[in-house]
């Protein structure tokens, strides 16, 4: 879940990185001139020509992001990303396992799931930003937080029961939702 977040949130920077680039470049997109040319002149490149050369300037600042993160990534700092990211979410979590009027123990059992399961997210995230040319292991990254996923459900759903899983699954969905807007609202201003 986290790891998603922070491949949308790599994305988004992509794009705004290629609106900056085009905003302060002084060229538009599909319209990027040759370097004989002088702007405003009549004379453009194909279609296809300027499609590739504005991939190809994605694909180098893409790759530079990723390296800046690769260089970032270390399981301490990923760690206490993730925590602050549970922490920021805990409240809402005490609310709905208060609404339910679950005993202590067992809130802070499933807290401990949520978290554990955080934690995971931001280890497979930094496995992922390590090694990003290995295909095999993100293959084996994404497998591995399908599992803990899968078993984080599984031990949730029997500490609270089905619809009360059901419950805290939507939420959970919905606070990343929120998230995610939030992030797209930042980047846009």
């Amino acid at each position: 879940m986290k790891s998603k977040f922070l491949i949308t949130a790599l994305c988004i920077a992509v794009f705004a990185l290629m609106g900056h680039h085009f905003q302060w470049g002084g060229q538009a997109p599909l319209q990027k001139q040759k370097s004989s040319q002088t702007i405003g002149s009549a004379e453009q490149l194909p279609a296809e020509i300027q499609l590739k050369e504005v991939t190809d300037d994605i694909d180098v600042r893409l790759e530079q992001a990723r390296k800046k993160a690769a260089a970032k990534a270390n399981k301490n700092f990923s760690r206490s990303v993730y925590e602050g990211a549970f922490n920021s979410r805990k409240p809402q979590y005490v609310r709905l396992f208060d609404k339910w009027q679950i005993d202590d123990r067992t809130a802070s059992s499933a807290l401990e799931i949520i978290r554990q399961r955080f934690l995971a997210e931001a280890d497979a995230s930094v496995a992922f930003f390590k090694d990003y040319e290995n295909k095999n292991r993100h293959a084996e990254a994404k497998m591995n937080q399908i599992v803990e996923n899968e078993l984080a459900g599984q031990q949730l759903t029997q500490l609270l029961g089905p619809n009360r899983y059901s419950e805290l699954a939507d939420m959970e969905a919905k606070m990343e939702r929120e998230a995610k807007m939030k992030m797209r609202h930042n980047l846009a201003d």
